[in-house]
């Protein structure tokens, strides 16, 4: 709740007061390179997914859970990493605020973060479900195609406009994304 709370206060208040007399920061190395961790993190969390026999062993209708499995674990622990990563995310908006656009920090971009925060925390502690790792599988994949774009935007206007045709496929599979995670 602390991390959440201080996400808030500093997006919404602290940021934009800083920043209002303070020309826009360009931060175009910190851009660089956390969309290159989100994208080796994304990936990583793939193929650990996947690595765990979901597909062979475990289905929507059947999720028996074996305590002791190594994949059972297996598939735990990478899920407490991917919690780390969702709270890893929020530095995307403070990026934002520091680089003044403020546009980009919409309501549904701020819900999408902390309640991503608030939906593990909560799955982890009551609920341990492998049902729900089809929904991470595919979210983790977006985010894979979703950073790799933001990297190559990062380098510069040169770039943005040689993939410019992706972006309205992002922003209908991110939409997507969240219309099937929110259900």
């Amino acid at each position: 709740m602390m991390i959440i709370f201080g996400y808030l206060y500093f997006i919404r208040y602290i940021g934009p007061r800083y920043m209002i007399s303070r020309t826009p920061y360009k931060l175009k190395t910190l851009m660089l390179l956390y969309n290159f961790i989100q994208i080796l993190a994304n990936l990583w969390m793939v193929q650990e997914f996947i690595s765990s026999d979901w597909f062979s062993k475990y289905t929507l209708l059947c999720s028996e859970l074996f305590p002791h499995s190594s994949n059972t674990l297996k598939i735990f622990n990478s899920m407490w990493w991917l919690f780390i990563l969702k709270i890893f995310d929020l530095t995307e908006t403070c990026i934002f605020v520091l680089r003044k656009k403020q546009n980009q920090v919409s309501t549904l971009h701020v819900y999408h973060h902390v309640s991503n925060i608030f939906f593990g925390w909560f799955y982890l502690k009551y609920i341990l479900d492998k049902r729900v790792l089809l929904l991470t599988l595919f979210n983790c994949s977006i985010h894979v195609i979703m950073y790799m774009y933001y990297f190559v935007s990062a380098w510069g206007p040169k770039y943005q406009q040689k993939i410019y045709f992706l972006k309205p496929f992002i922003t209908k599979i991110q939409m997507v994304s969240c219309i099937i995670f929110y259900l």
